[in-house]
């Protein structure tokens, strides 16, 4: 038994913000939490600091090379202006890594959004929700 529900609300500190977000497990009707899913989450939140600096430095690099041109400042001194963290996704993963994504609203495609894809504490890739759904 999972000491956490498939889907849960948390409070994190987000690129020097507090947010409010949901953690939400991949699981199917029926089946339950595994325990390198428990692990995913333990491991996000113990060194989240450096889970989120990474993901935002790839972001920011996303952002720029994706989407230059409609920037008025390359710099983003304000990510919030163009993304907001709203759900973080635990996947998974039959090679059993510990994979999780920090989905976010996203200015410029407010329908598919963002995600960062962490893989074993690295940043795996960043696009739509897709890449972690």
């Amino acid at each position: 038994m999972s000491k956490y529900a498939i889907e849960n609300d948390r409070r994190y500190n987000i690129w020097g913000r507090n947010c409010d977000v949901k953690l939400i497990f991949d699981c199917y009707e029926g089946e339950s939490i595994d325990s390198v899913q428990e692990a995913s989450v333990e491991d996000f939140e113990a060194n989240l600091k450096n889970y989120v600096d990474r993901g935002l430095d790839e972001l920011k690099k996303y952002i720029i090379k994706n989407y230059g041109s409609e920037l008025e400042d390359t710099s983003m001194p304000n990510i919030f202006k163009f993304v907001v963290p709203r759900t973080v996704f635990v996947s998974k993963d039959p090679k059993k890594r510990k994979v999780l994504g920090l989905i976010c609203h996203f200015r410029f495609d407010g329908e598919n959004g963002i995600a960062i894809k962490y893989v074993d504490g690295k940043v795996d890739d960043i696009g739509g929700e897709q890449i972690i759904l």
